[in-house]
This record gives structure tokens, C-alpha cells and sequence, in this order.
């Protein structure tokens, strides 16, 4: 059972217990009918901004595993001229990572998509438009995004994907039975690098702040300040003893479906 599903029931429950008490007590107790749904709406909303709430569906995050491991996620993906800078770095260090294509942009760069597979690193799928209204949209739209993207992967790398990110980390209840109906794997974070604020000093300070072992740490291979932000990140986990795996062998799961 969900998170979603629980307040649910959890809100019928209460709205017939509250009538029931105001029907045979009175006293006006059906006013607290006014909290406990604005309660629950502001349940809904706080569910659906923060995947890592796992509120509608559950999301893979992080890894409870022994030692201090990470592994380093970029979304919003390729671009033709931050995808290759990151692709660099992480080579230098001899680190994989999961990147989380658009669809629309593997139509554009899928050069740099057979690179990033090429070079080892797990490619996950990020839906095909990123649309900011993706969450608005049916259930019906958003398994066409996800099983076109995926067929797009799997065109110009030879493998389908089973992870997906959801754009924005939004969810909701039509995007949890997209997902149920596709077969993909939500994938959220636990370590947000907010590389896309300006100030590269702030957001390197506060990932070494925040690293824990078994983070998932969220990127972005379109941000022009990604590339020095990892720069600077990376002998931080190196010399604080962090070992950089790949994304799937952290969760122990299969990135692409077996052929």
C-alpha cells in the first residue's frame, strides 16, 4: 500500500468518524472537517513536489549499504557541449555514473548517447519532451513518453532502459500507473546538487556538507556550471574515503532489460 492510498483511507475514516461524533454529539465538531482536508491537500501537494517522499509510487533514492559508496546521476541530457566536459572528467577519475537522457535530445545528439554507453556509464530515461507540464498531462501521454524514449535508447544504444527519472521528480497518481503499466523503475535522489543555482562555491560547499554513504547525488549534463562543480566535488569524495560506483551496482539493480 502507498503512501497515497493509506491517507486515503485515513480520510474516510476520519470524515465518518467526525460526522458520526458531530451527529450524535454536536457541539459543531464538523468544522474539523476544514483542517483535516486542508491537511490533506497540503499531503498532496508535498507528496507530489518531493519524490522523495515515496507518496504515489515508490522511488529508488538511495542505497543502505555498508561503507561510505555514492553514485553520481546528470539529467536533462545530452548536450552537445556539457555532456563531453562531464564525460571527460569522470574519465579521468575512472568513474561511472547514470545519465538520464531526454528523449527529444537523443534525437538531436545521439552520437553523444552512444558515447556515454560506450564509455560504461548506465543511460536511463528522462521521458521524451521534460515538458513542465509533463505531470498534467493522461497516463495514456506519459506512456507514450516513456515507451517512445525508451525505444529511442534502445535504437542508438542496443538495450532498453528499466530506469526512468521523472521530470522535475514530480509524481502523482497517473504517473504511478504509467510507470506500473511500462514496467520502468522510478529512480529519484537523495542528494540534490542544485548545480543549477549560479553560485558554484555555495553548491560545492554544501555537497561536501551533505554526502552521506549510499546518496544517490542528482546533476544536471546541461548546466555550464556542472563541469567545474564536479571538478572541485570529486577529490573531495576521493580524499574523504567516498568510492564512486556505478548507479546500478549501488542499487543492485539491472539498468536494461535482458534480451
Amino acid at each position: 500500500m502507498t503512501k497515497y492510498q493509506f491517507s486515503n483511507i485515513s480520510l474516510v475514516v476520519s470524515t465518518i468518524i467526525i460526522v458520526a461524533l458531530d451527529y450524535f454529539i454536536g457541539y459543531w465538531l464538523i468544522l474539523l472537517l476544514i483542517p483535516l482536508f486542508a491537511f490533506y491537500i497540503s499531503l498532496l501537494v508535498m507528496g507530489s513536489a518531493s519524490i522523495r517522499f515515496n507518496f504515489y509510487l515508490k522511488s529508488l533514492k538511495r542505497a543502505a549499504i555498508p561503507g561510505k559508496i555514492v553514485a553520481l546521476t546528470f539529467d536533462d541530457g545530452p548536450d552537445e557541449k556539457i555532456t563531453p566536459k562531464i564525460l571527460e572528467i569522470l574519465d579521468f577519475y575512472n568513474i561511472k555514473a547514470g545519465f538520464f537522457c531526454v528523449g527529444s535530445k537523443i534525437e538531436e545528439s545521439p552520437k553523444i548517447v552512444k558515447t556515454v554507453f560506450s564509455k560504461g556509464h548506465v543511460v536511463g530515461n528522462h521521458s521524451y519532451s521534460h515538458s513542465k507540464i509533463f505531470d498534467l498531462r493522461s497516463t495514456k501521454n506519459m506512456i507514450i513518453e516513456i515507451e517512445k524514449t525508451n525505444d529511442l535508447i534502445e535504437k542508438t544504444i542496443g538495450k532498453k532502459p528499466t530506469l526512468f527519472r521523472p521530470p522535475f521528480g514530480v509524481t502523482n497518481p497517473l504517473l504511478a500507473k504509467a510507470i506500473k503499466t511500462t514496467g520502468v523503475i522510478s529512480l529519484g535522489w537523495s542528494l540534490r546538487s542544485w548545480d543549477t543555482n549560479g553560485k558554484i562555491d555555495k553548491v560545492v560547499s554544501r555537497l561536501k556538507r551533505k554526502v552521506h554513504a549510499g546518496d544517490i547525488i542528482l546533476f544536471h549534463d546541461n548546466r555550464e556550471n556542472t563541469p567545474e562543480i564536479l571538478s572541485r566535488f570529486l577529490p573531495y569524495l576521493i580524499d574523504n574515503g567516498y568510492q564512486v560506483v556505478p548507479l546500478d551496482k549501488l542499487l543492485k539493480v539491472k539498468a536494461y532489460e535482458e534480451n
